[in-house]
């Protein structure tokens, strides 16, 4: 069933692994997939670069066979600007650190009380383009 015009793609929490990136890689406007608490494997997520470089948000959390060389993945997908590393069990938190300083402005999603702090915050409002004006009441 051909989709062309599918932009997110959500499958968290099903049996789906690296065969389901596959498939996905045949959606030439997908920029969002989350694929949270799947099988997923590094070798799936090589995948990624080839097939679906115009990802934009990618959510992994809670795929426990993740190693450094899922990261090694990550690094090459050029528009990536969110990436959720949760409950990543098979990811040693130095080359977390490395990635995440290697790619300041991929905001990163990581689990409460983890060491890691996202880099990218969300930007400040712009500032006013004149100053508030003061209310009288009399």
């Amino acid at each position: 069933l051909p989709m062309p015009r599918l932009r997110s793609l959500h499958l968290d929490g099903t049996a789906v692994g690296d065969v389901a990136l596959l498939a996905a890689s045949v959606l030439p406007k997908l920029v969002r997939l989350h694929v949270s608490g799947t099988r997923l494997t590094d070798l799936g997520c090589e995948l990624l670069p080839r097939r679906l470089a115009s990802l934009t948000e990618l959510s992994v959390a809670r795929c426990a066979s993740l190693t450094e060389a899922a990261l090694a993945s990550f690094s090459e997908l050029p528009a990536l600007a969110t990436l959720e590393l949760s409950g990543c069990r098979g990811l040693p938190p130095a080359a977390v650190a490395a990635y995440a300083a290697r790619h300041p402005s991929c905001r990163m999603q990581l689990p409460t009380g983890s060491p890691f702090v996202p880099l990218a915050p969300p930007p400040a409002p712009p500032p006013l383009a004149e100053p508030p004006r003061r209310c009288v009441y009399g």
